[in-house]
């Protein structure tokens, strides 16, 4: 159910169907709705267009579940928030090295950061797959790593403030 394509009554029916899910979770589980974290890939680089297509899904998820709901759009693709952290990378597979003109730059503007963790970080085995992303986001918080990313990408700032606002939200 892609969002950030999507414009006036398509992007109204999908947000409306996707806040019923959550709804429905809620009431299933018992549980008050604390926080909607709304994950998509923009494939493309930072950019005003993401800029725009940030601020049009969240308004349209702010329309239907509140302050509660928090839209994520990742520049290119969650492999870039994953070459802010390349000493987690190394210590999920040893052979796995984020080569040195890729450290402490913006990971939002790489082109086709996939590319680099199968072509560049991998290429000494074993493979990097898509698979792999929640096993090496769980190294990067046991690590502590997420709280000093080796370099910067806004759309995971943006993730770090809105957990952080949803934290502070439930105290």
């Amino acid at each position: 159910m892609p969002l950030r394509d999507a414009t006036g009554d398509v992007l109204h029916g999908r947000v409306t169907r996707l806040a019923g899910l959550v709804r429905a979770r809620a009431a299933r589980e018992g549980a008050d709705i604390a926080a909607v974290f709304v994950h998509e890939d923009f494939d493309q680089r930072e950019s005003a267009a993401a800029d725009q297509t940030r601020s049009k899904v969240q308004a349209a998820l702010s329309r239907q579940l509140g302050e509660t709901a928090s839209y994520i759009l990742i520049a290119w693709e969650v492999e870039a928030w994953m070459l802010l952290f390349p000493d987690a990378l190394t210590a999920f597979k040893a052979r796995w090295s984020v080569p040195r003109a890729r450290r402490h730059v913006n990971t939002g503007l790489i082109d086709d950061p996939k590319r680099v963790m199968v072509k560049e970080v991998a290429r000494a085995g074993p493979p990097y797959r898509e698979s792999d992303a929640p096993a090496i986001f769980e190294k990067v918080v046991a690590l502590s790593h997420h709280t000093r990313p080796a370099g910067t990408n806004r759309s995971w700032e943006l993730l770090v403030q809105l957990a952080a606002s949803a934290g502070t939200a439930r105290e």
